[in-house]
C-alpha cells in the first residue's frame, strides 16, 4: 500500500467549502473513485481547528503516478480551485508498506 499525507491551513471563512471539496463526497473523491488501485481518502481536522490533513490510500505509488498522468487535466483543475481555499499546503510525506 502507498499513502501520501498533506497538511492544509485554511481560513475560517473557507472551511465549509474546503471540507466539501476534500470530504467523502467531495470533488477529489469523485475524481479518484472507481479508478484502479485507489482505496480511499481520509480528512482530519486538528483539534485547534486551524489545520487539516488528508491521507490518500493507493495500492502502489506507480499506480498513483499512472493515475495522475491519465487524469492530469482534471487533477490540475481541482488542485487550482483548492489553492484558493488554503493559505498553506504542505506535503508531509509519502509512505509505503514495508
Amino acid at each position: 500500500m502507498y499513502i501520501y499525507i498533506w497538511e492544509y491551513k485554511v481560513l475560517d471563512e473557507n472551511r465549509a467549502e474546503f471540507e466539501s471539496v476534500y470530504g467523502s463526497d467531495g470533488e477529489w473523491e469523485k475524481l479518484f473513485s472507481g479508478k484502479d488501485s485507489y482505496i480511499r481518502t481520509e480528512l482530519f481536522l486538528d483539534k485547534s481547528r486551524s489545520r487539516y490533513i488528508t491521507i490518500d490510500y493507493w495500492e502502489s505509488k506507480q499506480q498513483f503516478i499512472d493515475f495522475q498522468k491519465a487524469f492530469r487535466s482534471e487533477y490540475d483543475e481541482i488542485n487550482k480551485k483548492c489553492d484558493e481555499l488554503t493559505y498553506r499546503e504542505t506535503a508531509i510525506g509519502e509512505f509505503e508498506n514495508v
